[in-house]
C-alpha cells in the first residue's frame, strides 16, 4: 500500500493551477488573440496575478466563475506577473516574457484586470486590487461591457 502525504497548502495550490488552467489559461501568444479579438470583434480580459499573493486566490474564484458563463463574450487570459520563466508573443508578435509583459502593461500591482482590444490597447480603466468582494463579478462583468461598447463605438467610426 502506497501512502502520500501532502500538505494543505501544497494541495490548494495544486487545485489552483488545474482550476487556472481551464477557464484562465496562461497567455502564450496575444498576437493570435489579438487576431481573434479583431476577427470575433470582442476584448480579450487580461488577469494580472503572482504566486504569493492572497488577494490573486480570492479574485480568482471570481474570475473563473465569469471566465466560464461569458467566455463568448470575451477570450479571457492570465499574466503571471512574477514569472520571467513564462515565455510569451506579445500583441505585435515580439517574443518576451509574462513578467515584461506585465511591466509594459502595469499589471504588476496584483490582482489587476484589464480588457482590452485587439491589439492590446486597454478599453477601459483597469480594475485594481479587490474592492469590495460583494460586487467584484459585477465589476467584472462591466469590464467586459465597457469593452465590448468600445469596440462597438470603433466600429462605427
Amino acid at each position: 500500500m502506497l501512502f502520500s502525504i501532502v500538505s494543505p497548502t501544497f494541495a490548494a495550490q495544486d487545485e489552483r493551477v488545474h482550476e487556472t488552467h481551464t477557464a484562465l489559461p496562461p497567455a502564450t501568444d496575444l498576437a493570435t488573440d489579438g487576431a481573434w479579438s479583431h476577427a470575433a470583434r470582442k476584448p480579450i480580459l487580461l488577469y494580472f496575478e503572482r504566486r504569493e499573493c492572497p488577494y490573486c486566490v480570492r479574485a480568482q474564484r471570481y474570475l473563473e466563475s465569469v471566465a466560464q458563463s461569458r467566455r463568448d463574450r470575451a477570450r479571457f487570459r492570465r499574466i503571471e506577473a512574477d514569472r520571467a520563466d513564462l515565455p510569451l508573443i506579445d500583441f505585435q508578435g515580439n517574443p518576451t516574457h509574462h513578467a515584461a509583459f506585465a511591466r509594459a502593461m502595469k499589471g504588476t500591482l496584483t490582482p489587476t484586470v484589464v480588457v482590452v482590444d485587439g491589439d492590446g490597447k486597454p478599453l477601459a480603466p483597469p480594475l485594481i486590487g479587490l474592492p469590495d468582494e460583494s460586487f467584484y463579478s459585477y465589476y467584472l462583468e462591466q469590464l467586459i461591457e465597457d469593452g465590448e461598447a468600445q469596440l462597438r463605438h470603433a466600429q462605427n467610426r
